[in-house]
Protein backbone atom coordinates (compact mmCIF):
# COMPACT_ATOMS: atom_id res chain seq x y z
CA UNK A 1 0.00 0.00 0.00
CA UNK A 2 1.87 2.94 -1.22
CA UNK A 3 -0.23 5.68 -0.03
CA UNK A 4 -0.92 4.61 3.68
CA UNK A 5 -4.72 4.78 3.38
CA UNK A 6 -7.33 4.16 0.98
CA UNK A 7 -6.74 8.20 -0.50
CA UNK A 8 -4.36 10.33 -0.29
CA UNK A 9 -3.75 13.99 -2.13
CA UNK A 10 -1.18 15.58 -3.90
CA UNK A 11 0.53 17.83 -6.35
CA UNK A 12 1.40 17.33 -9.51
CA UNK A 13 4.94 17.84 -10.15
CA UNK A 14 5.26 16.31 -13.76
CA UNK A 15 3.37 14.91 -16.37
CA UNK A 16 5.03 11.46 -18.57
CA UNK A 17 3.94 9.10 -20.72
CA UNK A 18 4.92 5.51 -20.30
CA UNK A 19 5.22 2.38 -21.83
CA UNK A 20 3.72 -0.95 -20.86
CA UNK A 21 5.07 -4.28 -20.09
CA UNK A 22 4.57 -6.85 -23.06
CA UNK A 23 2.43 -7.63 -24.74
CA UNK A 24 0.88 -4.01 -24.94
CA UNK A 25 2.03 -1.41 -26.47
CA UNK A 26 0.96 2.11 -26.83
CA UNK A 27 1.97 5.51 -23.91
CA UNK A 28 -0.04 5.41 -21.10
CA UNK A 29 -0.49 8.77 -19.34
CA UNK A 30 0.98 9.21 -16.06
CA UNK A 31 1.58 11.66 -13.75
CA UNK A 32 4.57 12.58 -10.78
CA UNK A 33 2.54 13.39 -7.97
CA UNK A 34 4.54 14.60 -4.37
CA UNK A 35 2.31 13.62 -1.74
CA UNK A 36 0.88 16.16 1.14
CA UNK A 37 1.41 13.94 4.03
CA UNK A 38 5.15 12.75 3.47
CA UNK A 39 7.03 14.67 0.66
CA UNK A 40 7.10 11.09 -0.74
CA UNK A 41 7.04 11.10 -4.79
CA UNK A 42 4.72 8.43 -6.37
CA UNK A 43 3.46 7.27 -10.15
CA UNK A 44 -0.07 8.46 -10.72
CA UNK A 45 -1.98 6.54 -13.59
CA UNK A 46 -4.36 9.54 -15.40
CA UNK A 47 -7.52 7.27 -16.26
CA UNK A 48 -10.06 8.16 -19.61
CA UNK A 49 -9.10 8.96 -22.80
CA UNK A 50 -8.37 12.73 -22.83
CA UNK A 51 -8.02 12.45 -19.14
CA UNK A 52 -4.55 14.57 -19.36
CA UNK A 53 -6.20 17.22 -20.75
CA UNK A 54 -7.18 18.51 -17.39
CA UNK A 55 -4.14 18.14 -14.76
CA UNK A 56 -1.45 20.51 -15.16
CA UNK A 57 1.67 21.03 -12.52
CA UNK A 58 0.75 22.44 -9.45
CA UNK A 59 -2.88 20.68 -9.62
CA UNK A 60 -3.58 19.54 -6.27
CA UNK A 61 -5.00 15.88 -7.23
CA UNK A 62 -6.73 13.29 -4.92
CA UNK A 63 -5.21 9.52 -5.40
CA UNK A 64 -6.91 6.23 -4.85
CA UNK A 65 -4.58 2.82 -4.75
CA UNK A 66 -5.41 0.97 -7.90
CA UNK A 67 -2.68 -0.72 -9.64
CA UNK A 68 -2.14 -0.90 -13.51
CA UNK A 69 -0.59 -4.16 -14.33
CA UNK A 70 0.70 -3.61 -17.40
CA UNK A 71 2.33 -0.13 -16.26
CA UNK A 72 5.62 -1.21 -14.39
CA UNK A 73 6.00 0.87 -11.03
CA UNK A 74 2.51 2.86 -11.05
CA UNK A 75 0.13 2.12 -8.20
CA UNK A 76 -2.33 4.04 -7.77
CA UNK A 77 -4.51 6.74 -9.97
CA UNK A 78 -5.77 10.07 -9.85
CA UNK A 79 -9.38 9.99 -9.21
CA UNK A 80 -9.90 14.07 -8.64
CA UNK A 81 -8.62 17.05 -9.88
CA UNK A 82 -9.03 20.58 -7.55
CA UNK A 83 -11.47 18.62 -5.48
CA UNK A 84 -13.89 17.56 -8.95
CA UNK A 85 -14.02 14.29 -9.86
CA UNK A 86 -12.07 13.23 -12.86
CA UNK A 87 -15.19 11.16 -14.52
CA UNK A 88 -17.28 14.56 -14.33
CA UNK A 89 -14.50 16.64 -16.04
CA UNK A 90 -14.31 14.10 -18.83
CA UNK A 91 -18.31 13.28 -19.20
CA UNK A 92 -19.85 15.73 -21.95
CA UNK A 93 -23.58 15.08 -20.49
CA UNK A 94 -21.64 16.58 -17.27
CA UNK A 95 -22.30 20.41 -15.87
CA UNK A 96 -18.59 20.21 -15.34
CA UNK A 97 -17.77 19.41 -18.43
CA UNK A 98 -14.63 21.08 -20.04
CA UNK A 99 -14.38 20.36 -23.69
Amino acid sequence: NVLGAPQATGIVVELVNITPNEPNSGQRKCAKVQLIKNEKIVLAYIPHENGARYIDVNDTVTLENKRKRDIPSVKCQIIKVAGVPLSQLVDPNSRRYRG
